[in-house]
């Protein structure tokens, strides 16, 4: 997949789903969800010329309709157990990045049910993605969530016991031990699991090239990825990837694009830029506030709106 046409896959999807987000007060799912929190990303790496997109998306992201929403996402849920903890991921980054909701009401329920709801993850830690639902809140949202971020590192223990994590679960787990302290040894255990892979990698194409993004746009700030034989190997290993590959999932474009540009020449930044100025939907969004003047009312208009609309959320 050339950078050209994954930029224009991008582009497509966005126009196509940010209307909907802004039309529609429901809150989104986790494939919505998880694609403009990465698309923010994408327009905080792109840097100066796109910050009304940033603030558009944060008004977006901080609108909360449905202040019970939240006691909704059961991470043990027998059905929809998975896919609640996925959605927990995104919101604990999202408050991370931007903030709570500006609804006091919602930003309340979402402290109360995200405990409650990480009391039941800790006491059921094999359910299926409750490992990264507990991690994300640890990364994301340490003092928020202190009790478990003490709890945590002797669960990653068993994990590890357990047998050999993918990438995606050795990732999350060291961003959710740059919140513990004194956990050199087992941050030195996975980390060279993490290593073992990257060297001697297993899998499809198709599952790779989410990996090598996500290595080089989430994992910056791990200096030992920065050693020139692993950066290497990353980077060569993620264009392959990508050459391969004839489509991507639309909700994970925007991480893939980002990591795209971060390794692009000056050339085909300039290029990626300018397919984005020319097909790009305009921010319209960036005048949120003014549209659903109800964000800056007080708590009480708020609620009014939430009771409005809470029924179509359930």
């Amino acid at each position: 997949m050339k950078y050209a046409d994954l930029t224009h896959y991008w582009i497509a999807k966005h126009n196509e789903h940010y209307y909907q987000y802004l039309s529609n007060y429901q809150e989104p799912r986790y494939s919505l969800k998880t694609f403009f929190l990465y698309s923010y990303y994408l327009f905080k790496t792109l840097g100066k010329g796109w910050e009304h997109y940033l603030v558009g998306y944060s008004n977006l992201f901080r609108r909360d309709p449905s202040s019970d929403y939240y006691k909704y996402r059961d991470p043990i849920d027998t059905t929809r157990g998975r896919l609640n903890s996925m959605e927990w991921i995104a919101a604990f980054e999202i408050a991370a990045e931007v903030g709570f909701p500006h609804n006091e009401s919602a930003k309340r329920n979402f402290i109360e049910y995200s405990r409650m709801f990480l009391e039941k993850a800790r006491k059921s830690p094999n359910s299926g993605g409750v490992d990264f639902m507990l991690s994300s809140a640890v990364a994301h949202l340490p003092a928020e969530y202190n009790t478990i971020r003490e709890w945590l590192p002797s669960q990653l223990e068993k994990y590890l016991q357990e047998g050999s994590k993918s990438p995606h679960q050795l990732m999350i787990y060291l961003g959710a031990l740059r919140e513990c302290e004194n956990q050199n040894d087992l941050r030195a255990k996975i980390l060279l699991e993490l290593i073992e892979w990257i060297k001697k990698p297993s899998g499809t194409s198709q599952k790779h090239v989410l990996i090598w993004a996500r290595l080089i746009a989430r994992m910056q700030w791990l200096e030992e990825l920065s050693n020139p034989e692993i950066k290497q190997i990353i980077l060569e290993n993620f264009a392959r990837s990508l050459d391969a590959v004839q489509n991507v999932d639309w909700f994970n474009s925007a991480i893939i694009l980002e990591a795209l540009y971060l390794v692009a020449d000056g050339k085909e930044r300039k290029d990626i830029e300018r397919i984005l100025v020319e097909h790009l939907a305009p921010a319209a969004f960036v005048q949120l506030n003014e549209l659903f003047d109800f964000l800056n009312l007080n708590d009480d208009a708020l609620d009014v709106e939430n009771e409005v609309y809470k029924i179509k959320e359930k």
